[in-house]
């Protein structure tokens, strides 16, 4: 992102995607109170206190299923859904929620397999999801289309007294080269531990005799029709300190997992080794990706013989190390400066592998981005078919698909898309083995619009959201503040047109970390729908774009990991900070919202800044950066690169000053605080998030906890818990509106 060359200067984006400009003029009524909000020396820890890992008084409430915890956190969750329920607002919100839903249909995601597209989707009929199939050819005609339901998960859990949530669906990659065959994830009420099992897309059931894994974390790779390489836990020791399996073993349709061979083995202190399918028929090889600590990457190569090959790449690699497939080439995204076969490559930029040419010939630039370009978004942004590679590209906050293809004399790029100035572009699904992407825009007050491209044709309409808000009552801005050391930091802001009288509450949500970025969407992602309530009473949203996040590349990224991280907490807050200044909003009318690894940065804006904020939820956490939750979830060996290591003396000194837990003190007052977690949350568990609940209430802090005994890592889902999810709403009018 651009950061505006005035703090005050700002960019709106009209409801047509149209950019005008304004000036901002400071509200002096906010300007005393911004004043002694303002930091002027680094957050420390208390020296009081001397091992920050030892046990409290809240240990116990670390494992996820010990029965007093769970005892505790059930009276807990009771007590806060009685009050926020009790609300007032509770009841109209919660209509206000379903009257958009009936007025809107949600998004689903599409895929494309063979000469078919499926279209998974969850609403109010199917809470557990459902997948549905039509021919490709359908799509390309227009019109009407014709979709079959393939698998109901409502049913199969009621025919099999199951508690199955769809986890981690990506069938990009869950499914056989060239087949109707896919392994779809089912997590145990939310579990981040899946089952994988076979199903056949063209018939319509699960396969006879087909692959059904026990519950395993991470992912699998197709080496042949009858043979997949996947992570096997048989007993305790066979986990990497991630909690992640440690041995690939190839496992061989109709027999035992536990008589599978292993293939590769990882060091304990990996965080994960993951595989994917490359190439198909004789030539078909299975890719493992090496996850060393989240930052360093190697890719290695299994063939059909089974032998292992170390790819000669550097080991600093964007979007998690994934490599993207074309042909017989493989593409990754490089995090640092590399000289690689002689030749220098710039961070950022998009080079090719071909395991066919010549040692010493395999490496090829595919794309380097210029000055104020960036390819970003480590998940749906970049995609590899048979024509050649698909990507976003990102300038001045406006995204542009490009299309690289590779030829004698290198890649040629030609552009194919370009969206409006502030509308987000993903590439969700693609066709590995042929021609063809699903592209998603989307926007804080533009509908969601799914199209399937290829190449030459004109795009073929999907999925068209519908209006659940009245766009010309509100505007979009992108403004920019200015953090502690002088870095201009670009944030979203959704606000009303017309203000009413006082500060306006906002929403600020975040996240900074992974290089994950922080996009417009349509109502789909933080608080979904609830933001409808929420915006129509008066309220604003806003996101920023803190650093940790890829949203300028490596390098932004790479400023606020390790022992930096507290950059990202400081731009986090002079936003807020900014929102204050420009008069838009006043010190305690600010919430912060975080999950996941935003759910750290909320609960390190309860305790930096209690000042600034009224309210925080903080959901799905981690909170203590120093003593783990002992309930097998993942999150703590991996986390290192991102936040410090807790054993080295010289980093724990200063990530004592941004591990929340040990920043609870006694007379401080606090926000309002929900902390929200999940028992079945398996990636990051809801002890870090019960922990500091309690600690807070010990303190006098006004502190709730809302824990769902299913759902995992994305609890609340707005289906399958409705009232907790506009609980979450009812929380942040409660606290900043009233």
């Amino acid at each position: 992102m651009q950061g505006a060359t005035n703090q005050n200067a700002r960019r709106t984006i009209s409801a047509e995607g149209r950019y005008s400009y304004s000036r901002g003029l400071t509200g002096s009524l906010f300007a005393a109170s911004v004043l002694a909000l303002s930091p002027t020396a680094s957050w420390a820890f208390d020296p009081g206190a001397e091992d920050p890992a030892a046990p409290d008084q809240f240990t116990w409430l670390a494992n996820a299923r010990d029965p007093k915890a769970l005892e505790w956190a059930a009276e807990q969750s009771k007590k806060t859904m009685k009050r926020l329920t009790a609300s007032s607002e509770f009841a109209k919100v919660e209509a206000e929620i379903r009257d958009a839903r009936a007025a809107s249909s949600p998004k689903p995601s599409y895929y494309l397999l063979q000469d078919k597209v499926v279209r998974f989707v969850r609403n109010s009929e199917h809470r557990a999801g459902a997948f549905y199939v039509a021919p490709r050819s359908a799509v390309t005609k227009g019109g009407a289309i014709d979709w079959r339901l393939a698998l109901d998960v409502d049913a199969l859990n009621a025919r099999e007294s199951k508690r199955y949530e769809v986890m981690f669906l990506n069938l990009n990659v869950q499914c056989m080269p060239q087949k109707d065959r896919c392994l779809i994830p089912f997590g145990d009420g939310g579990s981040s531990l899946v089952e994988y099992r076979e199903f056949d897309f063209s018939a319509g059931r699960f396969v006879e005799g087909g692959f059904h894994s026990p519950p395993t974390r991470g992912d699998f790779g197709w080496l042949n029709p009858d043979t997949i390489l996947i992570g096997y836990i048989g007993k305790p020791s066979d986990r990497l300190d991630s909690g992640f399996a440690q041995t690939i073993v190839a496992w061989k349709r109709g027999t035992p997992i536990a008589e599978a061979k292993p293939v590769y083995s990882a060091k304990s202190t990996d965080s994960m080794v993951s595989a994917t399918t490359i190439g198909t028929g004789p030539s078909q090889q299975v890719l493992l990706n090496r996850v060393l600590d989240y930052s360093n990457f190697e890719l290695l190569v299994v063939g059909q013989d089974g032998a292992v090959e170390r790819l000669d790449l550097p080991t600093k690699m964007q979007n998690f190390g994934t490599a993207f497939v074309t042909g017989s080439k493989l593409v990754v995204q490089l995090a640092d400066a590399a000289v690689i076969e002689g030749r220098t490559y710039a961070a950022d930029t998009l080079v090719s592998y071909d395991p066919t040419e010549p040692a010493g010939r395999r490496v090829t630039e595919v794309f380097a981005p210029k000055a104020g370009s960036y390819v970003n978004d480590p998940f749906e942004g970049i995609a590899g078919t048979a024509d050649g590679l698909a990507f976003v590209e990102t300038r001045n906050l406006q995204k542009t698909l490009l299309i690289a293809r590779p030829s004698a004399r290198g890649w040629t790029i030609t552009r194919s898309l370009t969206a409006a100035p502030g509308v987000a572009m993903t590439i969700p699904s693609y066709d590995r083995f042929g021609s063809g992407l699903i592209v998603e825009q989307t926007g804080f007050l533009t509908p969601t619009e799914i199209k399937l491209v290829v190449p030459g044709r004109k795009p073929a309409a999907l999925f068209k959201g519908k209006a659940v808000v009245d766009a010309r009552k509100f505007v979009t801005e992108i403004r920019s503040a200015r953090s502690r050391d002088g870095t201009m930091v670009d944030y979203y802001l959704v606000r009303p047109k017309e203000r009413q009288a006082g500060p306006t509450p906002v929403i600020l949500a975040g996240y900074g970390g992974y290089g994950i970025n922080v996009e417009p969407s349509y109502f789909t992602g933080d608080l979904g729908l609830g933001l409808v309530s929420w915006l129509n009473r008066g309220g604003a949203f806003s996101r920023a774009a803190i650093r940790g996040g890829g949203e300028r590349g490596s390098a932004w990224t790479n400023a606020a990991k390790g022992i930096n991280r507290q950059l990202s907490y400081d731009d986090f807050a002079a936003v807020a900070e900014d929102m204050v200044k420009s008069g838009l909003t006043a010190p305690r009318k600010i919430g912060s919202f975080g999950r996941s690894f935003g759910g750290l940065l909320s609960a390190n804006m309860v305790t930096q800044q209690p000042e600034l904020f009224g309210a925080s939820i903080v959901g799905v956490p981690v909170t203590d950066l120093f003593r783990g939750v002992d309930d097998g979830s993942i999150i703590d060996a991996g986390g290192v690169s991102e936040t410090g290591d807790p054993k080295d003396p010289k980093q724990a000194s200063i990530m004592l000053g941004y591990s929340p837990y040990q920043n609870i003190r006694t007379g401080v007052n606090y926000p309002h605080v929900l902390t929200v977690v999940s028992t079945e949350d398996g990636q990051v568990g809801p002890g870090y998030g019960r922990r500091f609940a309690a600690k807070l209430q010990s303190v006098g802090a006004d502190s709730l906890l809302l824990e769902g005994p299913t759902g995992g890592h994305g609890f609340p889902n707005e289906f399958a818990n409705p009232k907790e999810h506009a609980a979450q709403v009812t929380f942040f009018i409660e606290s900043l509106m009233k």
